[in-house]
């Protein structure tokens, strides 16, 4: 069988996905007695994508552009590319909004960072330039549930072409 009948095959069996590489940069700030104060350097470089794409696209199904996603972060004066793990949501019909839920250890802590791009409407292109790239995030400590740091950070359109060539089918 050639590869166009072999991916024919997969996407009807239901058992063909993708993954993409993205990365976030930007900076956060610690709540006071988390951290030293000031402005430190925040970065997550994660793949994402769906295992099965006839899932992700049902408006039917749980996993309605909703998707695993894994790689690494850097909260400056906290972590240099710790591991992470975690899950991406995109809710751009009903709450207008992408969200980043990444875990993560450092310093024998386990940590949850929440980022949000927020009023992502698809009706409204002259704004996604801004509301799709502007991540606005928080980090709990997962034990006590405690606020540790707050950030922003973007998605350069710059690296547009490099996270695009990312995409492959799995």
């Amino acid at each position: 069988m050639n590869r166009v009948g072999k991916l024919i095959q997969m996407v009807s069996e239901r058992r063909i996905g993708f993954k993409m590489d993205e990365v976030m940069r930007g900076t956060h700030s610690f709540e006071p007695g988390y951290g030293p104060e000031g402005v430190y350097p925040m970065e997550f470089k994660v793949t994402w994508g769906p295992k099965h794409i006839s899932r992700w696209l049902n408006p039917l199904s749980n996993r309605f552009m909703r998707q695993g996603m894994e790689g690494d972060i850097t909260v400056g004066e906290l972590c240099q590319e710790a591991p992470c793990i975690g899950n991406l949501k995109l809710d751009y019909f009903g709450d207008h909004m992408i969200e980043y839920n990444l875990q993560f250890s450092a310093d024998g802590k386990s940590y949850l960072y929440v980022g949000e791009k927020m009023n992502v409407k698809l009706w409204e292109p002259a704004r996604l330039l801004e509301t799709h790239a502007s991540c606005y995030g928080r980090l709990f400590d997962m034990d006590g549930g405690d606020l540790v740091s707050c950030s922003i950070t973007k998605f350069n359109w710059r690296e547009l072409p490099e996270f695009l060539a990312s995409f492959r089918f799995e």
